[in-house]
């Protein structure tokens, strides 16, 4: 049976937790835990030049989309992922308890503003675009096999009176008992043919030792 995980990032509510947080869920007797990290970068991704930490914020905020992952530095109060800053979340170790399929959720997007997501397999290099401008809240989107992922505002600038800010509201992983998770190895293509040859061997080998009893028992 497959276990599914899912972490709320805006609990515990508007706080400022510094610049790494881990989130922690248990299900079944099992912990799992999730780790974020809050960015600053100076040129636009994938280019990752200099990372500098920067303080997160577990935004609680009215009405439901206005809860979520942010940056407390956000120039509007806010508390919301902007210009040029970056939440990371890093699920190597879930990947290593089993949990393999993720999916998140987004918040406050408003008349136009979007956000832009980020896979790598180590952190803060080698980054690679899974999703551009997304808007639709709070979505569901399927995230491929990386061990980080990296959410940023999309840049765009929306009309007056709006922030140009967004915010991570949730992220859900799920085991994969018998295979299928994302970045799990492919069986051989030779492994069925080879598995099929056995089978028939057995019979044969089944068949022959049968015909020899019965040559037995009617000498």
């Amino acid at each position: 049976k497959a276990t599914t995980v899912t972490w709320n990032l805006s609990s515990p509510g508007n706080t400022d937790p510094g610049p790494t947080e881990t989130f922690s869920q248990t299900v079944s007797s099992t912990t799992y835990i999730l780790g974020a990290a809050g960015f600053n970068f100076p040129n636009p991704l994938p280019t990752t030049g200099t990372f500098t930490t920067t303080d997160l914020y577990n935004k609680a905020g009215i009405p439901s989309d206005e809860k979520g992952l942010g940056i407390n530095s956000d120039p509007t109060t806010d508390h919301e992922i902007w210009h040029n800053t970056l939440v990371r979340l890093d699920v190597t170790s879930l990947r290593g308890q089993g949990i393999n399929n993720f999916q998140f959720t987004i918040g406050s997007t408003t008349n136009g503003e979007g956000m832009d997501v980020y896979g790598s397999s180590s952190a803060n290099t080698g980054l690679t675009k899974l999703f551009s401008d997304i808007r639709s809240e709070p979505g569901l989107y399927d995230l491929s096999g990386y061990n980080y992922y990296y959410f940023t505002y999309d840049g765009a600038q929306v009309q007056n009176g709006q922030g140009d800010n967004v915010l991570l509201a949730s992220i859900t992983g799920q085991s994969t008992p018998f295979g299928g998770g994302q970045n799990e190895a492919p069986l051989p293509a030779a492994l069925p043919l080879f598995t099929s040859g056995l089978g028939v061997l057995g019979l044969l080998g089944w068949r022959r030792k049968r015909k020899n009893a019965a040559a037995l028992a009617a000498a």
